[in-house]
């Protein structure tokens, strides 16, 4: 989950809410207005001031930043932390909205308010994939130029192309084949 989704839920259990909240998914609703329209509610901006908000957020801040990043970071003596952003793309669920398989590598700069850069390190069976950056507060130059040097290094130019299903790939097609009787 992103930053917003685990704060909406976190809020929604302080304020001693339903813990289950489901967003109306639709064509006509841009993305965002129904999260925009609740946190710019009075509800919301209340929730913000309650000691287990505060608390939770100013422990996750620890852990993500100072406890995490940076003790990362100090113990092998590094400027910064590279990995992969995602796994490969994942399908497109119109119907159900997108099912991602794996966390991101960039939830915990986010949690920190830590520099985060991705940028695009080839592919995995034709779907797309990336390269993180993550370093210390105020690294932005230095991500910037680490993005920069492996982009010139790594000569990487996919051309986006819609795909067929994954499912259909020669690989992974004999794989689910017991899962089709």
């Amino acid at each position: 989950m992103g930053g917003n989704q685990c704060a909406f839920i976190l809020l929604i259990r302080a304020s001693k809410q339903p813990a289950v909240c489901r967003f109306p998914r639709s064509p006509s609703v841009p993305p965002g207005a129904v999260w925009n329209s609740y946190a710019n509610s009075p509800r919301f901006s209340s929730a913000l001031n309650l000691p287990a908000y505060k608390t939770a957020r100013e422990t996750s801040q620890r852990l993500a930043g100072p406890a995490g990043i940076d003790a990362m970071l100090a113990t092998d003596h590094l400027d910064v932390l590279v990995c992969p952003t995602m796994p490969p793309a994942w399908k497109i669920d119109a119907a159900n909205g997108d099912q991602i398989g794996g966390g991101g590598a960039g939830s915990l700069a986010a949690v920190a308010g830590y520099p985060h850069l991705t940028v695009p390190m080839g592919d995995v069976m034709g779907l797309p994939v990336g390269i993180s950056f993550m370093g210390p507060a105020w690294s932005e130059a230095k991500l910037l130029g680490y993005g920069y040097a492996y982009e010139q290094a790594a000569h990487l130019h996919l051309k986006p192309r819609f795909l067929p299903s994954i499912e259909g790939a020669p690989p992974i097609a004999p794989l689910l084949e017991p899962l089709k009787h």
